[in-house]
């Protein structure tokens, strides 16, 4: 049987709540025509440099989807020499890793990862998250 709670919290004058996707809307507002440098993605999907570079932007299959001298509709435009930079629109770059789930089971694989390094006993989520990685590198 569910049990409902009725809960009330006030709510300061200063602070609006607003929806999930009013707020991803503003939040695309606000990042039209910006753009990134390779640490605003690490922030984005809490990875680090190199797991990022060479697992993601080097992966071949996803860089052909966010490249922007491959695909016209990417995102990332590469270094082109030592001492070049990444440069990532924003606005695409938030959308396509929120919604690429190619990424998400890359992602997924890397926490896997973590847990077995750091040796941090959590088996129901590791193999929760084991059998994600294995479906969706099977589909």
């Amino acid at each position: 049987m569910q049990q409902v709670f009725n809960v009330s919290v006030p709510v300061p004058d200063d602070v609006v709540i607003i929806s999930k996707e009013e707020y991803l809307d503003l939040l695309s507002d606000n990042e039209q025509g910006k753009w990134w440098d390779i640490d605003n993605l690490q922030e984005l999907l809490g990875l680090g440099r190199s797991k990022l570079i060479n697992d993601i932007l080097l992966n071949p299959d996803i860089k052909k989807e966010v490249d922007l001298s491959i695909n016209p509709n990417g995102f990332i435009v590469y270094p082109r020499g030592k001492g070049s930079r990444y440069k990532i629109l924003a606005t695409r770059a938030r959308k396509y890793f929120e919604e690429n789930l190619v990424l998400s089971i890359i992602l997924c694989k890397h926490l896997v990862e973590f847990l077995n390094v750091n040796q941090i006993d959590y088996p129901g989520y590791q193999n929760t998250l084991q059998n994600l990685y294995e479906r969706g590198v099977q589909t």
